[in-house]
């Protein structure tokens, strides 16, 4: 045997033993049997518009799937943003603590799990122009239920954002959209998902559709924390003025919620 056939034995054998490796590891490419996919709900949004992300899972599998999101079912995501001055911002990740979901999930065989992600909950759209946004789930853990791992971590490529002017009007109409649904949805997760995305408005045509999310049991953490976030911008004094009822209550809340935004915390959301 010459020194050539020795080397490509040697190629083969490894190649071999490689495969064995991967096998025995439980591996396999998840665009494959679990394809994952990202798309953005709407490619043109017109200013303070809520942004989401369609996160997308096929398990096309005989079999159960499991996989995490992290707490809050959230915060495994992670975003990377070029803003319209070319800029790339990496907003600071959702923390992992406090009550919560704990985002462990699991995906019956044949099915699909599909996911809206609030962008605005990462990062605050401020300006009119053309953004990319690239999502990154981190630490996923998807696993097949005999133990195969398919993935770790999965990133979308880079998607494109159109930010149109604000529409004051458009806006008012989203607003009485989002308050509809999130008081004729049937089901607590629907609801939240709908106050939740009104509580990111961050725009004054949204504090009187907020004023009255704050009535809803279960919601008024999210109204709260929405008109705190628009008083850090526009003034206290100018939403309070701007509720249409005088509520001490809610006027005491949203004081406490602003003092911890300045603070650097989040306020509470329910």
């Amino acid at each position: 045997m010459n020194r050539f056939e020795a080397t490509t034995g040697d190629l083969r054998l490894c190649a071999y033993l490689g495969t064995l490796l991967f096998l025995s590891a439980g591996t396999a490419p998840a665009e494959d049997a679990v394809p994952i996919s990202f798309t953005l709900q709407k490619p043109t949004v017109t200013l303070h518009e809520p942004v989401f992300v369609v996160v997308r899972i096929e398990n096309s599998l005989a079999e159960q799937v499991t996989f995490e999101l992290g707490f809050q079912e959230k915060a495994h995501f992670h975003f990377i943003l070029t803003e319209p001055s070319g800029s790339t911002v990496s907003p600071p990740d959702i923390s992992e603590g406090g009550l919560g979901a704990t985002g462990h999930m699991t995906l019956n065989a044949a099915s699909t799990f599909e996911r809206k992600v609030l962008v605005n909950e990462w990062y605050q759209f401020s300006k009119a122009g053309s953004y990319g946004i690239q999502v990154k789930l981190s630490a996923l853990a998807l696993k097949t239920a005999s133990g195969a791992l398919l993935a770790n971590e999965v990133s979308s490529p880079r998607m494109l954002l159109q930010v149109d002017p604000a529409d004051p009007s458009k806006l008012s109409e989203l607003c009485q959209a989002l308050l509809d649904a999130a008081r004729t949805s049937r089901g607590y997760a629907k609801q939240a998902e709908a106050g939740l995305a009104l509580s990111y408005i961050l725009d004054p045509v949204a504090v009187p559709y907020l004023a009255k999310l704050a009535k809803m049991r279960g919601l008024d953490g999210m109204s709260v924390a929405g008109l705190a976030r628009i008083a850090n911008v526009e003034g206290v004094e100018e939403v309070i003025s701007n509720l249409g009822t005088e509520d001490p209550e809610l006027e005491r809340a949203i004081r406490n919620a602003l003092e911890c935004l300045k603070r650097g915390c989040s306020p509470p959301a329910d």
